[in-house]
């Protein structure tokens, strides 16, 4: 993965260097660093590639400010060293998720239908606790693209919250369509079980059996 990143990043390179005010190029680069934030637990090494990626994607932004994918990728770059546990004071977590929120629903506000911003909205709304926001985002991600990567993600997040807001008959329909897409997901199996043990659902120990077996 490290060399195809390498490979894909100096395509990019030169891509900005044909096009100096094309945009994706840096966008890409920016994408490439957040991916690469993925492939470490070294602190400094996660710091380092969140760093590039917003310079790269700061200046997609000076070329177009209306750029719906240096938007998100902006707000996802912001929040990676949150999301690798590396930020420790809360009030320094929560003005970053103020800033990657408002950066995602800029871009949704540009691009309605931009699945991935809605599903990275879902996350920093989850993780500010606002959980009917969380599932109204995730819920709009789910519904522009039900075959985003994320998609077992997404439907996982979905039925916890609406567990959470003690709606349900939604996170047993949303439970239901994780096993029918997804039958192989342990998630979707485990999360069966759990509304049998539920107030959510009558307790039954042959459906429970049932389910085991399948």
């Amino acid at each position: 993965a490290a060399q195809r990143y390498s490979i894909a990043d100096s395509l990019a390179i030169r891509a900005a260097e044909i096009d100096p005010k094309w945009p994706e190029p840096l966008v890409q680069r920016a994408t490439i660093a957040h991916a690469r934030t993925r492939l470490t637990r070294d602190s400094k090494a996660i710091r380092a590639q969140a760093d590039s990626g917003l310079v790269y994607v700061g200046r997609a932004l000076e070329l177009d400010p209306r750029d719906a994918s240096a938007l998100e990728m902006r707000a996802r770059l912001t929040y990676d060293p949150v999301s690798a546990g590396l930020v420790r004071n809360q009030r320094d977590i929560d003005a970053i998720l103020d800033k990657s929120e408002r950066d995602l629903r800029d871009a949704v506000a540009i691009e309605l239908r931009r699945a991935t911003a809605w599903q990275a909205l879902g996350v920093i709304e989850d993780a500010k606790k606002n959980v009917a926001e969380a599932m109204v985002a995730s819920r709009k991600a789910y519904e522009t693209d039900a075959y985003l990567r994320a998609a077992p993600a997404i439907l996982s997040q979905m039925i916890t919250t609406s567990y959470n807001l003690e709606q349900f008959s939604d996170a047993i329909h949303w439970c239901d369509e994780g096993h029918r897409r997804f039958p192989a997901n342990p998630v979707f199996v485990r999360c069966r079980l759990f509304m049998l043990l539920t107030k959510a659902l009558t307790p039954d120990p042959d459906e429970a059996w049932r389910v085991v077996g399948e």
